[in-house]
């Protein structure tokens, strides 16, 4: 966010009355700009349809990485003091767009948690992922037999 934008609201905390209009402007454009930008990443990030028809099993372990590590990045961004600062002058003034970024804000943590969740379980099934791209392949019952308890 605009280290100014933050500046100026810093010093209005606590005291949403005396917010001046366009600090108010401001930050609901600039959250307005984050909700856009955040549902886009969203939908690039669970398109399950652009999925790699050649791809190996690892390949689906890598994008499952990127996915975490991405959005985890994202998480991280908007627990930041400025962010919240941002939010909190809106919550403040009981803007209409904190529906709309809650519901945001809820997708977010729902795709890191499904990324985070995909990912804990390819990773316990990693070394059997890793014999399907080894050469030779192995059988087909020596892998279900190896992956399905006895």
């Amino acid at each position: 966010p605009s280290v100014e934008l933050y500046a100026e609201l810093q010093l209005y905390h606590g005291k949403a009355a005396l917010l001046p209009v366009e600090l108010l402007t401001e930050s609901e454009s600039l959250v307005a700009d984050w909700i856009s930008t955040v549902e886009g990443l969203l939908i690039e990030t669970t398109d399950e349809r652009m999925e790699d028809p050649c791809g190996s099993p690892l390949t689906e372990l890598g994008k499952w990485r990127r996915r975490r590590v991405l959005l985890g990045s994202l998480v991280e961004q908007l627990r930041s003091k400025s962010y919240r600062t941002i939010l909190g002058a809106l919550v403040a003034a009981k803007s209409r767009l904190l529906k709309k970024w809650k519901s945001v804000d809820l997708q977010i943590t729902d795709a890191f948690n499904n990324a985070r969740d995909r990912l804990r379980y390819l990773e316990a099934l990693s070394s059997h992922l890793e014999a399907l791209t080894s050469s030779p392949l192995p059988s087909p019952s020596t892998v279900v037999t190896s992956i399905l308890p006895a």
